[in-house]
């Protein structure tokens, strides 16, 4: 298997999987903790990897990618993305707790089948586009 097809496919079901367990907690009424946590994990990451540029280099080997002086414009991209998803997420937890009870019950009786149809064609939606990036990315070079 090619280094794009496999690079293409760890995308692919990265993204699966997140979709999968977002969908699990918004069934229970917990998504916002899920966002949170990822905000707030992200958050570290991309501030430690600012200093140290640790990530971006491992990330870089595992991608095949080349040092350029172009990313290092968008480094600070995903340190507003991350706190971002941290700060709007943050409010319902404030307000509803751990659990979300008006969502979960919505969920459950009735409503997730609703969620689910958009959300799936969003998620893939995104893997091809995620995926077609890197097929025409590397063409491009």
């Amino acid at each position: 298997m090619s280094h794009l097809r496999k690079v293409a496919l760890f995308i692919a079901l990265d993204l699966v999987v997140l979709l999968f367990v977002l969908l699990l907690l918004t069934y229970y009424g917990m998504s916002h903790l899920l966002l949170l946590s990822m905000g707030l994990v992200f958050l570290v990451m991309t501030i430690y990897d600012l200093r140290s540029g640790n990530f971006s280099k491992i990330f870089s080997e595992f991608l095949g990618l080349s040092d350029s002086d172009d990313i290092g414009r968008l480094r600070w991209l995903p340190v507003v993305l991350s706190a971002l998803l941290f700060i709007l997420s943050m409010p319902v937890l404030l307000e509803h707790g751990l659990v979300n009870n008006i969502q979960r019950q919505a969920m459950q009786y009735g409503q997730f089948i609703r969620v689910v149809f958009p959300a799936v064609a969003g998620g893939i939606a995104v893997i091809v586009i995620a995926i077609w990036t890197i097929f025409t990315g590397s063409r491009n070079r």
